[in-house]
């Protein structure tokens, strides 16, 4: 199974839950069971805003009346920026230990989205001397792959209303550094002010 098809299914799942599956099953028709595999493999506990607009019957009946999930804002994140995530992740939190603080590094990249540090998250993610270089070459790892899925639904989720979502870091958070053991969070540059965890997080550590 390719990592596009694994992306692309916890997209879906994130994003649309069963109206996205079927948009998945649609564009890779021929790579349905790998899609349906896939769904099975990574399974993401994440309830987005999208849980209780869906229609049930738009399962067995799908191409009748559109459910009001449907017509909601389309997933903004593509496939390749889940991937780049994922590797800005392994190349910021290399050493790093603790999955809410590994986290903490995408929310940083969706703050500085939300605050207009770029048009899209490639943009912001691939901006001069503001994150780890990364290339083709970078490893993407599983983990990461699920891990950068999962802070995107949250934040997609938390965009279109839903509360207690899981984030972690406050909005207002842009930077951080790092020691080689843990990455150390802060709203401006110079901040000698550092986030305490007060916020609940939804990773076991």
């Amino acid at each position: 199974m390719t990592n596009k098809i694994k992306i692309a299914a916890i997209v879906a799942v994130l994003a649309f839950g069963i109206a996205g599956i079927l948009r998945v099953q649609a564009v890779c028709a021929t790579n349905t069971p790998q899609v349906m595999k896939a769904l099975e493999e990574y399974p993401v506990a994440v309830i987005t805003a999208y849980s209780e607009a869906e229609d049930a019957s738009t399962i067995e009946n799908p191409t009748e009346e559109k459910s009001p999930a449907e017509s909601l804002p389309e997933f903004p994140i593509t496939t390749d920026e889940i991937r780049v995530l994922a590797q800005k992740l392994y190349a910021e939190c290399n050493g790093v230990r603790s999955k809410t603080r590994q986290a903490a590094v995408a929310w940083i990249i969706f703050n500085r989205l939300d605050a207009g540090y770029g048009d899209t998250l490639m943009a912001v993610m691939t901006a001069p001397h503001q994150f780890a270089k990364t290339s083709d070459k970078t490893p993407v790892t599983d983990y990461l792959l699920e891990l950068a899925a999962d802070v995107a639904g949250r934040w997609w989720a938390e965009k279109n209303g839903a509360e207690n979502v899981g984030r972690i870091i406050p909005s207002d958070y842009y930077f951080f550094w790092g020691d080689g053991k843990e990455n150390h969070f802060r709203k401006g540059w110079k901040d000698q002010v550092y986030w305490d965890w007060s916020m609940e997080s939804p990773y076991e550590d």
